[in-house]
């Protein structure tokens, strides 16, 4: 698939819980197969930054944004940069559970979801 367009949205899939959520890939000029491995995240709504050495090195994710959205059809939405490419699933406070696949690491990721208690508090990442 050829990026186009700074901001592209890949596809609305549902959640374990089946509620529609939404995965796109955002240019960001600023800046694995069988493994599987899971941290615990603190994410609160409008919270974000750099990660901490463990979440880098077990799921391979350097930093986030997580906030309310301003102008979409969901309520929250999640920035992230994943320095591998593989699968990312971030499970909420509520217990559902969001995939992102990634294949380009040279682009900030945003995950757009609804959620009754959107932190994010565990991420496990997947190797292709």
């Amino acid at each position: 698939m050829e990026i186009t367009t700074p901001n592209e949205t890949l596809g609305v899939i549902l959640s374990k819980n089946g509620k529609a959520y939404e995965v796109s890939l955002e240019n960001d000029s600023s800046i694995l197969k069988g493994e599987s491995n899971s941290v615990n995240v603190d994410w609160e709504i409008g919270t974000h930054g750099r990660c901490p050495s463990e979440v880098v090195t077990k799921v391979h994710v350097e930093s986030y944004e997580l906030k309310k959205a301003s102008w979409s059809i969901y309520n929250y939405v999640l920035y992230f940069k994943a320095n591998k490419s593989g699968e990312y699933y971030f499970e909420d406070a509520s217990g559902d559970v969001y995939k992102v696949s990634v294949s380009f690491t040279s682009y900030k990721h945003k995950l757009s979801f609804d959620s009754k208690n959107p932190s994010i508090k565990k991420i496990t990442y997947v190797e292709y």
